[in-house]
């Protein structure tokens, strides 16, 4: 299970059921947390409380949600 901060979890669900208007900016306010909690989770790792297996499956698990967000931010645009 990956551990992120639990608004980002919130501006996702809040972006589903907003309308399409607001979507666009909701999505990029998580796009932010995104980044923040990778930024946290490198220092973390240049700290040593994850070992270099962990820190790559947190990042690939990261990248998936950033790119599914990206997704949606482009399908917005057009």
């Amino acid at each position: 299970m990956i551990l992120i901060e639990p608004g980002i979890w919130f501006l996702f669900v809040k972006a589903y059921y907003s309308p399409t208007a607001d979507r666009l900016l909701l999505l990029r306010d998580a796009n932010i947390h995104l980044e923040k909690n990778r930024q946290y989770f490198r220092i973390c790792y240049e700290l040593g409380y994850y070992n270099s297996l962990k820190y790559t499956e947190l990042s690939q698990k990261l990248d998936e949600i950033g790119n599914m967000n990206g997704g949606w931010i482009r399908s917005l645009k057009t």
